[in-house]
């Protein structure tokens, strides 16, 4: 897949395209997705994605906490290994912003050879701020571009859309998540120093530097994948502010079961199977430790069975 930007210029190439955030790409991002690949396909065609840098939200709302489920890069990947072709990466900017409808499209049309565009059934276009598909679509035909309304996808009676998956990975329903995404939810990071207190009741942890931006579910434990070093390990996540040793900011740290090797300063990644259990302030660390015991048992049965 080949990345673009606002200068860029595709000469003499016709395109079928998408718009949209595309955060966490889910199942209905693909359903939309794969009608844009199928025509262009059938149509001897490129496919277009257009997406930004960041959440067009931020730009109207600046103090709106909308922490994402995919990192640019993390995106962009899964774009890649979707099989588009080209993908149009915006940032969303104030001379953006006055851009209406008509003139986002033909921008479009001029530049990257637009011919054919879907969109998603509740999708907002231009300064304009125009939602009605008939109007989109006869501002399209205006510009002799095709378009099409995708309408939504659910999964089990449940209409699939970012927001939603947010709400469940804050609230740790990862079994509904994980079904809407298509796929488990995943976070990477830097494995950092902590106080290294794990290693001494027998659970060595892996303190994770995750970027900002990068939404995390709630406090507590969880079962969880471990990929490192190009393997894959079972594990225990507990993300929150470990009480019992008096601690005060939130640390992101991973047991990684039948693991032993130094690797502060290697990226990681994990991916969250399932919530276990509350964070909580035991009495002491041999208490901790039972519990420990308790919870890695739970996952280590769990993960045998998925």
């Amino acid at each position: 897949m080949k990345i673009l930007d606002k200068n860029s210029i595709l000469d003499d190439i016709q395109t079928v395209a998408t718009i949209g955030f595309f955060d966490g790409f889910h199942l209905g991002h693909k359903f939309l997705l794969n009608s844009v690949l199928d025509l262009a396909k059938k149509e001897n065609k490129k496919s277009l994605l257009i997406t930004f840098n960041e959440n067009p939200k931020k730009f109207f709302k600046q103090n709106y906490d909308i922490r994402q489920l995919n990192t640019v890069d993390e995106k962009i990947e899964k774009l890649s290994n979707f099989g588009v072709d080209y993908c149009l990466l915006l940032d969303f900017t104030e001379e953006l912003s006055r851009k209406t409808a008509f003139d986002f499209l033909n921008f479009l049309k001029k530049n990257f050879g637009l011919t054919v565009l879907f969109i998603g059934y509740d999708h907002t276009f231009g300064s304009d701020k125009i939602k009605d598909f008939v109007q989109i679509k006869y501002i399209c035909n205006s510009l002799q571009i095709e378009a099409f309304k995708i309408e939504q996808f659910n999964v089990e009676d449940q209409k699939v859309s970012s927001s939603l998956i947010r709400q469940l990975i804050k609230d740790g329903e990862f079994a509904t998540a994980n079904r809407m995404l298509g796929y488990d939810y995943s976070f990477n990071g830097i494995v950092v120093e902590g106080q290294k207190i794990g290693r001494t009741i027998g659970f060595p942890t892996a303190n994770i530097d995750v970027l900002p931006g990068k939404l995390l579910p709630k406090n507590g434990v969880y079962a969880v994948s471990v990929i490192v070093e190009n393997q894959r390990k079972g594990g225990m996540l507990n993300i929150g502010n470990r009480p019992t040793l008096c601690g005060i900011n939130r640390t992101v740290e991973v047991n990684i079961f039948d693991f032993e090797k130094y690797i502060y300063g290697q990226r990681i990644t994990v991916e969250i199977k399932k919530f276990i259990r509350e964070e909580k302030k035991f009495d002491s660390l041999e208490s901790l430790k039972n519990q420990l015991f308790i919870d890695k048992n739970l996952i280590t049965n769990f993960l045998k069975y998925i």
